[in-house]
């Protein structure tokens, strides 16, 4: 398989599609796989079926990350699993911390990875935080503004996430401690979505058009 992967890199953005994501800078998830693509050749380096549990629920891969040690990937099932980005070998599996299964919960499973902390939401209220080189819970905590949408890498030890709600919330990855929060329910509008360069975060909402944040630690 070959892909036209200098134009993605160049974007340096993700993108979507039908059946699959590429997600910065090699890794691809396909239907109920997963895989790592050169960068500079877009020629396959591997690729990994991601295992089915319960025939009974969604397993499909919801999200991928990579911080170039680690190709990360979460399921709709709520498993998170973690393979090495240069053969492909399985590191570890974790979760699922909220199942499918669970009244009220969603198959979307936004994860992204930042100071080698895997950072995975959930429709419910819940966010987990799970070491990249061993999968062990570092931190689960209520997320404060309900299910989330999207995480993002903030910074080099931070994580900002987009609620159902119209919230954002930045946490400290390494403790998910919260650092700061945007309520729609006061008056900031409910934003749909969002772009981070550097230290500001632009978003948009129906009621407030385009807004920018500027997150500076104290």
């Amino acid at each position: 398989m070959r892909i036209p992967f200098r134009w993605f890199q160049r974007l340096g953005i993700e993108i979507e599609g039908n059946w699959w994501r590429v997600c910065w800078p090699w890794l691809l998830v396909w239907r109920c796989s997963a895989a790592v693509v050169d960068a500079s050749t877009g020629l396959l380096r591997w690729s990994r079926l991601v295992p089915v549990a319960n025939a009974s629920v969604n397993s499909f891969p919801s999200d991928a990350a990579t911080d170039g040690v680690g190709a990360f990937v979460s399921v709709r099932d709520g498993r998170v699993f973690g393979f090495a980005v240069a053969d492909g070998s399985l590191l570890w599996t974790a979760g699922p911390v909220t199942p499918a299964s669970e009244p009220g919960a969603t198959d979307i499973r936004p994860l992204t990875v930042n100071d080698r902390t895997v950072v995975v939401g959930t429709g419910r209220s819940m966010l987990t935080g799970y070491d990249a080189a061993t999968g062990q819970t570092r931190w689960h905590v209520e997320s404060g503004n309900g299910g989330t949408s999207r995480v993002y890498r903030f910074g080099t030890s931070a994580t900002l996430s987009m609620h159902y709600d119209g919230g954002l919330t930045l946490r400290d990855t390494k403790d998910g401690r919260r650092t700061w929060f945007a309520d729609p329910s006061q008056g900031k509008g409910g934003v749909n979505s969002v772009a981070v360069f550097g230290d500001t975060v632009f978003a948009t909402s129906l009621s407030d058009g385009l807004q920018a944040f500027r997150l500076v630690r104290k």
